[in-house]
């Protein structure tokens, strides 16, 4: 299961450079991505906390414009 843009739903999405606000999320568990196609940088939960790996398909409240 791949993740997908919640703004263009397209699955062309790459992890997104950290940024000085986005320790919060990452608190939570969260990672940075960003759209290949329209450019929107959004979060979503990490599959495994431990070892970060690529993030599942569950939705993230947080949503950051680019």
């Amino acid at each position: 299961m791949s993740v997908t843009c919640p703004k263009c739903h397209e699955s062309n999405v790459r992890k997104s450079h950290r940024r000085p606000f986005d320790l919060v999320p990452r608190w939570f568990g969260m990672v940075a991505l960003r759209c290949n196609l329209c450019e929107h940088r959004f979060f979503r939960l990490r599959r495994n906390l431990r070892h970060g790996h690529t993030p599942d398909q569950t939705p993230a409240p947080f949503h950051a414009s680019h």
